[in-house]
């Protein structure tokens, strides 16, 4: 698709001055005047408006079509995200056998982001072999990404020496810098001969549906059902939301319980990206099934997640998840729902500190990679738990990541605009595993 001169130029310009300018009505308007005149540029433009929202609702059926329209031509980038979002139901009934109709043709033009995802869902399928081979040929491809998944694997089989090699044959990325200072073993020699051939693709679907289950451990015997399930996320997922969070790190705000209001607060010091922001992503789908199995909660009924980073000092002061009644009552909070649920995944080693604590529970986890704690905000009866009250802990040394999946009574993950009609089941009694 090429971008079609004369009125479709004038009004692209048009359209890109004011998104720039923050009109993102005006923008709308010339951007879809110069979609309908063949612009590639207008239809991603749309895509990026209608995905994230911001001062317009978010509609990701509309961002869905645009980028249909975008990926009329054969076009990896785009065959890449309606992957995603076929996979994970981005403004689209899910369909994974479509999804990975779109995946393989964005690897069969030789995308080197499409081989370098086709080679994390098969690390995470645990089928490693052809994870290697899918990332050595995305390497090749100009992936530098897939050196830094390389060096995981390597670090998942104790081969240190070589994990530190890979991450330090990207060192501007910060997930290998902290992979590589975590190493005091010296790197070895790499072969970085390319592949001759690209690797042969199987017919079967790459989705790692035969993963296990999260198993929590309740930590405990209250109403509040305080679960640990360690092992949830792997390397992958962690250092990968990790890696597409630091490049959009925003102050975080905090939500008044009463009013629903955000407004940027004393009593929390991080930094966040809530992945709405960024668009449909494999691996990030992937980690949030996960989060949202260890909630025993539908995915559809979450708020989409937020990665947050700490630094040396930085906490949460005691606060509860839950909205008030009076913050339900507002206009237009009813599309949001109640936050039932909670669920943080740790995603670093955290040096000291860092933990999370229930001051009135007695209890206090000590962050860990890869594990998730959950817990209920809300009973059975739709009673707000005050013992709820959770805190982060101050980071003492080193930094800490975290992920956050807030578990819904409405369905409000991927757009405003026609899906919070659908509510939650009742909230199941959740056993211990």
């Amino acid at each position: 698709m090429a971008d079609a001169s004369d009125a479709g130029g004038s009004d692209l310009e048009t359209g890109l001055r004011a998104l720039a300018a923050g009109d993102l009505a005006g923008a709308v308007v010339a951007l879809e005047a110069a979609a309908t005149a063949g612009s590639r540029q207008a239809h991603m433009s749309l895509v990026g408006i209608f995905m994230r929202g911001g001062t317009m609702p978010r509609d990701a059926p509309r961002a869905y079509r645009h980028l249909c329209s975008a990926a009329i031509e054969p076009w990896p980038p785009a065959d890449l995200m309606l992957a995603a979002c076929d996979r994970s139901g981005a403004g689209v009934t899910p369909d994974p056998a479509r999804a990975w109709q779109r995946l393989r043709r964005a690897l069969d033009q030789g995308h080197p982001a499409a081989w370098r995802a086709y080679g994390m869902l098969r690390a995470l399928a645990g089928d490693v072999t052809s994870a290697r081979a899918a990332l050595r040929w995305a390497l090749s491809l100009g992936d530098g990404y897939a050196a830094h998944v390389l060096g995981l694997l390597a670090l998942e089989v104790g081969a240190n020496a070589e994990a530190a090699a890979w991450f330090e044959h990207n060192p501007k990325l910060g997930v290998s810098r902290r992979r590589r200072a975590q190493l005091p073993e010296r790197a070895a020699a790499l072969s970085l001969e390319p592949p001759a051939d690209a690797p042969l693709l199987p017919d079967a679907e790459p989705w790692p549906l035969q993963r296990p289950a999260p198993v929590g451990a309740r930590l405990h015997d209250s109403e509040v059902q305080v679960l640990l399930a360690k092992g949830t996320l792997t390397r992958i997922e962690c250092d990968h939301l990790v890696a597409i969070a630091e490049p959009s790190l925003v102050r975080s705000m905090v939500i008044d319980p009463r009013t629903g209001i955000t407004s940027v607060d004393p009593i929390r010091t991080s930094r966040e990206m809530a992945f709405a922001d960024a668009f449909p992503d494999l691996i990030v789908h992937e980690a949030e099934l996960r989060l949202a199995a260890v909630a025993a909660h539908p995915l559809d009924l979450t708020e989409p997640m937020v990665s947050l980073h700490y630094a040396p000092g930085g906490q949460y002061l005691p606060h509860h998840d839950f909205y008030s009644e009076e913050a339900m009552a507002m206009p237009g909070h009813h599309l949001t729902g109640q936050r039932v649920a909670t669920v943080i995944v740790y995603l670093n080693r955290v040096q000291r500190g860092g933990g999370t604590a229930f001051p009135r529970l007695g209890v206090e986890v000590a962050p860990e990679e890869g594990a998730a704690l959950t817990f209920r905000n809300v009973g059975a009866t739709g009673a707000m738990l005050e013992d709820s009250l959770h805190a982060g802990l101050p980071v003492l040394a080193g930094e800490k990541w975290i992920a956050t999946l807030w578990c819904s009574t409405r369905a409000v993950r991927h757009n405003v605009v026609g899906t919070a009609d659908r509510d939650a089941p009742p909230p199941a009694e959740r056993a211990p595993k």
